[in-house]
């Protein structure tokens, strides 16, 4: 676990030092989505500089939002979001706003696919995404979408299957290699959804999404991955345009869990662009 933690957290370090702009510098527009939404501070700007006063972002796991279904079908994207995209991801930051001594090996994002939303931070592909109809509004179709996600962002990963759990939440079965001998492994883990909440602009162009997320590796001995996942995306006739911040949490088993008090020890940004398939 240590060399694979030094090696991954070397890659964290170059992408913190490397990354392309803070999240001040995405889309003036989306920014402004953020403000407006009730989660307005937890998506806020890091500081730039040595001589940046501003107050960083705190984000935090509890309170929990409204509580939901476990398979997430219960949270209600706008209709404009209907059907088959494109998206593009680009990384825009990496943030570990208590420092390095605080981090974990178990800790969201340092090993592949620890977060199933961003499997491989710093990879930037083109991801299919698909929303089906659901009421007056959209929902995501994770069945699919969770393993484009994964083959996408971790090109040595193979999904193999994924399934509803009513009780559990999503089943997903992968192949990856190993870290040594990169030898094809089995794997399996579940994800659910243990709260979220969105809030949509009255012009109904703008909308933000805040969900907290528990994945378990079931792969050997469970291990727990908790992750809070922020997005907004704004509409521009058929062109779609987001960003998306995805806050790592710790766990009771590590060291530095009660230091961390409820707060993300690591933050990721991302620009997306979505681009309409068949419109």
């Amino acid at each position: 676990w240590s060399g694979a933690f030094r090696r991954r957290a070397g890659v964290l370090s170059f992408g913190l030092l490397s990354s392309a702009a803070s999240a001040e510098e995405v889309d003036r527009g989306l920014l402004d989505v953020a403000a407006r939404s009730p989660w307005a501070d937890e998506l806020g700007p890091f500081r730039s500089g040595f001589f940046d006063s501003r107050k960083e972002p705190i984000i935090r796991w509890k309170p929990l939002g409204a509580a939901i279904d476990l398979l997430g079908d219960s949270i209600r994207y706008p209709s404009w979001l209907l059907g088959s995209w494109k998206v593009q991801y680009k990384k825009q930051d990496v943030r570990l706003p208590q420092g390095w001594q605080i981090l974990s090996p178990t800790m969201p994002g340092i090993g592949m696919a620890s977060i199933l939303r961003l499997p491989n931070v710093g990879a930037e592909p083109l991801v299919n995404w698909r929303f089906t109809p659901r009421d007056s509004s959209s929902q995501p179709d994770w069945a699919s979408m969770l393993p484009d996600i994964l083959e996408a962002f971790y090109t040595e990963a193979t999904s193999i299957s994924i399934s509803r759990q009513p009780d559990l939440g999503w089943t997903m079965n992968y192949t990856s290699p190993t870290p040594l001998k990169k030898v094809p492994t089995a794997r399996m883990v579940t994800l659910k959804w243990l709260a979220a909440e969105t809030w949509q602009d009255p012009s109904g162009n703008e909308f933000s999404s805040a969900e907290w997320v528990r994945q378990v590796d079931e792969s050997s001995a469970p291990i727990v991955y908790e992750y809070k996942v922020l997005t907004s995306l704004r509409a521009n006739g058929t062109e779609v345009t987001g960003l998306m911040r995805i806050a790592a949490f710790l766990q009771p088993i590590d060291d530095g869990f009660i230091e961390a008090n409820d707060r993300a020890v690591a933050v990721y940004d991302y620009a997306l662009n979505l681009f309409p398939v068949g419109k």
